[in-house]
C-alpha cells in the first residue's frame, strides 16, 4: 500500500498541492445546467472547466462534471466533432462574451443576479443593506461559496475525461441565511412580535400604533436598512384602516418614497397600491376616484392591449406575496370597471396572475424540487401538534355559536402554534422557517402561520365535541404529503381570500370584538407588555375585515381554477 506521507514528501518543492474540489449542491448544478450543456456542445471539458472557474469560481472535479453530463444525457467530448478552442486556455478571455454566456444571463431574473439571490433558493435572502444589485460574477461566486469542501479520495485526481457511474453523495443541509435584520433590542423585538400577532388577528389599532413606533426606531438608525423599512412601512399601511391611521400611513409612505426613489429601492406598483388602499379610508373621497387610481396603476404594468403583464420587479427571494395580493385585487377592480363602462375586457386575470408567479424565483425553485418556508412551516406545524400542546387558557375560554365554530377553531389553532413559536424564539432556537420568512415571502412569520392555520381549518370538519388540535393533526398528515406546487396553490387561494375586505354582520362584529379582547389579555399575560389599546374591544370599520364566513372559497373565486402550478408537480 502506498504511504500517503511519503507521497506528499515526494512532491516537488514550491508546487502547491492541488486543492480539493467543492461539494456542489444539486440546486447549484441545476442552476448552471443550461449554461454547462450549451458550452459543452462547443468546447472541450477542460475549457468549460477553466471558464467556469475563471468566470464563476465554480470548481467541481472532472469526475463530478463527468457524472453530471452523463446524468443529463450529454455525450462525452469528441475532438473530431468540436471546433474552435480546445486546450488553448489563454484564449479564455475571448470566450467571456460568448453568446451562450450572454443568453444565460439574459434568462435570469434580477434577483438571481444579485449576490444573495444567486442560487434561487427560498432560503437565500437580500443583503442587510437592502440591495438587490450586484454583478453577475459576484453572484456566481456566492453560489460556489455555499458548497462545502469535498472529502472524497478521488477529489484530488488529475484532469481526465473518464466518466464515473458513482453519484456524488447528497450535500449536507445548508444553514439558512438570517432573515431581514433589525437594529433593535429585546423590547422592540417583543413589540415586533406583538405587532405581527395583532396584524394577523386584525387588531388593527394596536398593530398600527406598534408598527408606527417600530418605523421610528428604524428611522433613527445610521444604517440604511431599506429591506426592514420597506417591510415595516408596508405592514403599517396594510393595517391602517381607520381614517386617522390611514392619513398617518399615507404621509409616512409619501415621505419614505421620496427619500428612496432616487436610490433605486422604490417599489412603484406596491406602494401605489398601498396608497390607493389607504385612500379608501378617506371619507371625503368617492370610491370611484380610488378605483380610477387603481386602474391607472394597473395600466402601467399591462401591455399589448392588456393581454400581457409587464415587468414588476422581484423584491423577495421567493415571491412577493403582498404584491401578489394587490395585483389580484387590482385586476378584479380593473375588470369590473371595464365591464361597467361597457368595454369587453381583453385580459385574463388568471393568465396574468400565472405570469406574475411564473416569473418569481418561487416557480423555478418548485420545478427543481426546492423547499420553501411554507413547506417547512407546515411540517413544523405537523410536528408541534404531535407534542400534545394545549390551547392557551385566555384564548380557550372564548365562547362562540355553532355558526362561529370554525372561526373559533382556527383562532385556537393559530394561538396554540404561535405560542409554541414564541417559546422557541425566546429560547434562541426559532423554527427554521422563522428567519427567512420575511426575506423570502415579504410577510411576517405570524402572517405565514395564520394563513397556514386558516388553510388547515378550511379542511377540518366542524365538531365541537372533538379537540381542534386533534382534527388539525389529521388534516396535516395528508397535507404534508402534497407536492410543493399543490401546497402553494392552496396557500395562495387562502392568502388572497384572507386579504379581501368584506362587510360583516352584527353577530360577527360582536364576536370579533370578544376575540380581540381575549387576545389582548393573552398577549399581556404572556409577554407582560403595555398595549396602546388594552382596555376595550375594538370594532372594525365596516367593510374592512376578512373573517366573515366559514367557507373561505366562493364558487366565483377565480383562483379555484388557478393553473399556475399544474405543470410543476414534483
Amino acid at each position: 500500500m502506498t504511504d500517503t506521507a511519503a507521497s506528499i514528501a515526494r512532491r516537488p518543492k514550491g508546487r502547491q498541492r492541488p486543492g480539493r474540489s467543492s461539494r456542489i449542491t444539486d440546486l447549484t448544478w441545476d442552476f448552471y445546467k443550461p449554461l454547462l450543456c450549451n458550452l459543452y456542445q462547443s468546447y472541450t471539458l477542460a475549457v468549460v472547466m477553466a471558464l467556469m472557474k475563471q468566470k464563476f469560481d465554480f470548481t467541481p472535479s472532472k469526475r463530478q462534471y463527468g457524472y453530471r453530463f452523463e446524468k443529463w444525457g450529454i455525450r462525452k467530448y469528441n475532438s473530431a466533432e468540436k471546433q474552435g478552442l480546445t486546450r488553448n486556455l489563454p484564449e479564455l478571455d475571448k470566450l467571456i462574451n460568448d453568446p451562450v454566456i450572454s443568453d444565460f444571463f439574459n434568462t435570469l431574473s434580477p434577483d438571481l443576479i444579485s449576490p444573495n439571490h444567486a442560487s434561487g433558493s427560498f432560503l437565500d435572502v437580500p443583503d442587510s443593506a437592502g440591495g438587490n444589485f450586484g454583478n453577475a460574477a459576484n453572484a456566481m461566486s456566492d453560489i460556489s461559496a455555499t458548497t462545502s469542501p469535498s472529502t472524497d479520495s478521488d477529489a484530488d485526481a488529475s484532469f481526465f475525461d473518464g466518466d464515473t457511474a458513482v453519484e456524488d453523495p447528497p450535500s449536507p443541509p445548508r444553514t439558512p441565511n438570517p432573515g431581514i435584520s433589525y437594529p433593535w433590542g429585546p423590547a422592540d423585538e417583543a413589540k415586533k412580535l406583538v405587532a405581527d400577532f395583532f396584524s394577523a388577528m386584525s387588531d388593527d389599532q394596536n398593530a398600527s400604533e406598534m408598527y408606527s413606533d417600530l418605523f421610528q426606531v428604524l428611522s433613527m438608525s445610521s444604517s440604511p436598512l431599506y429591506n426592514a423599512k420597506n417591510l415595516i412601512v408596508t405592514s403599517f399601511a396594510r393595517v391602517a384602516q381607520n381614517p386617522r391611521d390611514a392619513k398617518r400611513a399615507q404621509q409616512l409612505l409619501s415621505r419614505y418614497r421620496d427619500s428612496i426613489r432616487t436610490r433605486g429601492y422604490d417599489r412603484p406598483f406596491l406602494f401605489s397600491m398601498l396608497d390607493c388602499n389607504l385612500q379608501e379610508s378617506d371619507e371625503t373621497l368617492q370610491t370611484s376616484a380610488t378605483h380610477r387610481r387603481v386602474c391607472d396603476t394597473i395600466r402601467k404594468v399591462l401591455k399589448d392591449d392588456d393581454t400581457e403583464l409587464g415587468d414588476i420587479p422581484h423584491n423577495f427571494s421567493a415571491i412577493d406575496l403582498v404584491t401578489y395580493h394587490f395585483l389580484s385585487s387590482a385586476l378584479e377592480v380593473y375588470e369590473k370597471t371595464l365591464n361597467t363602462n361597457g368595454q369587453l375586457p381583453a385580459l385574463s386575470s388568471e393568465a396574468l396572475l400565472h405570469t406574475y408567479v411564473y416569473r418569481q424565483p418561487l416557480a423555478d425553485t418548485i420545478r427543481i424540487g426546492g423547499t420553501s418556508p411554507l413547506r417547512i412551516c407546515i411540517d413544523w406545524c405537523a410536528r408541534q401538534l404531535k407534542l400534545k400542546h394545549t390551547v392557551p387558557a385566555e384564548v380557550a375560554s372564548i365562547q362562540c355559536t355553532d355558526a362561529q365554530r370554525q372561526w373559533c377553531d382556527n383562532i385556537h389553532l393559530f394561538c396554540t402554534l404561535w405560542h409554541s413559536m414564541l417559546l422557541q424564539v425566546q429560547n434562541g432556537t426559532p423554527p427554521v422557517w422563522y428567519g427567512p420568512c420575511e426575506s423570502a415571502l415579504g410577510i411576517s412569520p405570524a402572517e405565514l402561520l395564520v394563513t397556514v392555520c386558516w388553510m388547515i381549518g378550511s379542511e377540518v370538519e366542524t365538531d365541537s365535541t372533538n379537540d381542534i388540535l386533534k382534527r388539525a393533526d389529521t388534516v396535516l398528515d395528508t397535507m404534508t404529503r402534497l407536492s410543493e406546487g399543490r401546497i402553494w396553490l392552496k396557500f395562495l387561494r387562502t392568502f388572497t381570500w384572507m386579504n379581501k375586505l368584506v362587510d360583516t354582520d352584527d353577530d360577527d362584529k360582536a364576536f370579533e370584538a370578544t376575540v380581540l379582547q381575549h387576545c389582548r389579555r393573552y398577549i399581556v399575560a404572556t409577554l407582560n407588555v403595555d398595549l396602546p389599546f388594552p382596555a376595550k374591544p375594538v370594532v372594525d370599520t365596516p367593510g374592512c375585515h376578512y373573517l366573515d364566513e366559514m367557507e373561505p372559497f366562493s364558487p366565483s373565486d377565480s383562483l379555484n381554477s388557478f393553473f399556475v402550478f399544474d405543470h410543476m408537480e414534483l
